[in-house]
């Protein structure tokens, strides 16, 4: 198992080397940030003079090695925009960030599990499909398209909820089902499928000729059965959640990671979305790293080194 874990934790490493690299390449391919934060009748003597304060002057390959050299030492660099370390401004919308997703991975969850349980304990009747079209709905309608229908809905015609801000619960209400329909629909169909196929098995087909009830069939013999698939979906959800989130942040006005890297990469600050890379390509690391280890307190079989058949 240590083995296995030193192996992942490597990889991850290298992931994280990789996305620095890219995004430090394309960014600095994209144009020069001084076009963004100098007026265009500038004189060529202050363009000179910006770049050469901000380090953007010297060859791509020297700033490369710089900004490695400062990552090692914890320093993503200093905003173009207000001088600060990049790191401060990226710090100051984490919390609003985590909140918003932290409620949307709940509700996708709990929603998830609840149509997916349900759908399969009525397979082949009109609440299974009626589930199954609602799923397949929630998957098909894009986050911008759902968030503005909301806004429309409720914000505009009912006047029940904020459109956009961060002040109060209710402002939380309509972004976090923009977020998690689309990770709940997928979570349904999968818990579906899973529950479906281990129903089936002879192990539970024994507890169900013992006399136990549906309940605790179900809780104590059919889900811990069907988990290790489902984490494997849940693991890549977690991952757009923050895809998602940057869209539904900017349509909502939410103060979050989202719309600051929206506001960044079209001023070209070039530290910010660095380190708002650098951040999200960590944050998915981990969740995947999470998802492995998981498979090993689920499986057995992965913490003694064996293969899945």
């Amino acid at each position: 198992m240590l083995g296995f874990i030193i192996g992942k934790v490597m990889r991850a490493i290298i992931a994280l080397l990789l996305v620095v690299t890219l995004t430090f390449v394309s960014l600095r391919a994209a144009g020069d940030p001084a076009a963004a934060f100098l007026p265009p009748d500038a004189p060529i003597q202050q363009v000179d003079q910006f770049r050469s304060n901000w380090g953007l002057d010297r060859p791509v390959l020297v700033q490369y090695l710089v900004y490695l050299g400062n990552l090692a030492h914890g320093d993503f660099g200093q905003s173009f925009a207000d001088g600060r370390p990049a790191i401060v401004v990226v710090g100051e919308r984490v919390p609003k960030t985590l909140l918003l997703l932290g409620l949307s991975f709940v509700f996708m969850l709990v929603l998830g599990l609840a149509l997916g349980t349900t759908a399969a304990l009525t397979h082949r009747t009109p609440l299974d499909r009626a589930i199954m079209l609602v799923t397949v709905l929630g998957y098909s309608v894009p986050n911008f398209f759902l968030g503005l229908l909301l806004i429309l809905v409720f914000a505009v015609q009912l006047r029940w909820l904020p459109s956009t801000g961060s002040d109060g619960w209710q402002t939380l209400i309509m972004p976090v089902i923009t977020i998690g329909t689309t990770g709940a629909a997928i979570i349904a169909r999968f818990v579906r499928s899973a529950l479906l196929e281990v129903v089936g098995k002879p192990h539970v087909r024994a507890a169900r000729a013992r006399g136990l009830r549906d309940f605790i069939v179900v809780a104590g013999h059919v889900l811990p059965n069907a988990a290790i698939p489902t984490v494997t979906v849940i693991g890549f959800i977690l991952g757009g959640l923050i895809a998602g989130g940057v869209i539904t942040e900017t349509v909502f006005a939410w103060p979050g990671i989202g719309r600051l890297t929206v506001t960044a990469v079209a001023a070209r600050d070039l530290a910010v979305v660095q380190a708002i890379v650098l951040l999200i390509a960590a944050s998915m690391v981990t969740a995947n790293l999470m998802v492995d280890l998981l498979y090993g307190w689920l499986d057995p079989r992965v913490r003694a080194g064996k293969r899945q058949p």
